[in-house]
């Protein structure tokens, strides 16, 4: 059973990668653009820059998908529709959705970690075979945390 379990993960990072890269290359609908912007303006920033995007929740975001989660006692269902739904930018969306399993612990303490200093969540996707998602937090005053 222990040699399926990398196997796994080696798998899911494949399928991450390949999401990622159809993604990247695939160009924005010019509607949905615009939709994207106001979501974005609304509840986060999105940062990309080569084969790397960055989400940064807003603060208000962070706090709010904190006490949610508190509510809904941390359930993976209610991470998901909190934390990948939302995201406006559909290479940072996919790439949560699709490692999110995998990495839910860490999204959990990233969470509750960016709220405890006042700060963000932060979602970052690259197209790579490791580490294609991660989580981090933002201290309040990065700038792109307002």
């Amino acid at each position: 059973m222990p040699a399926t379990a990398p196997r796994r993960r080696t798998a899911a990072a494949v399928i991450a990668a390949l999401v990622l890269a159809l993604t990247f290359l695939q160009p924005p609908a010019p509607s949905a653009a615009a939709t994207a912007t106001q979501i974005a303006a609304a509840s986060g920033r999105i940062q990309c820059s080569g084969l790397t995007c960055r989400y940064y929740f807003s603060q208000a975001r962070t706090a709010k998908m904190k006490t949610t989660l508190d509510a809904r006692e941390w359930t993976a269902s209610a991470g998901l529709q909190l934390i990948c739904l939302p995201i406006p930018n559909k290479v940072v969306a996919t790439a949560c959705l699709v490692a999110f399993s995998w990495v839910y612990d860490r999204a959990r303490a990233e969470i509750v970690n960016a709220y405890e200093m006042g700060g963000c969540l932060v979602i970052q996707a690259r197209i790579s075979l490791r580490k294609s998602i991660t989580f981090t937090s933002a201290p309040p005053s990065d700038s792109r945390c307002g």
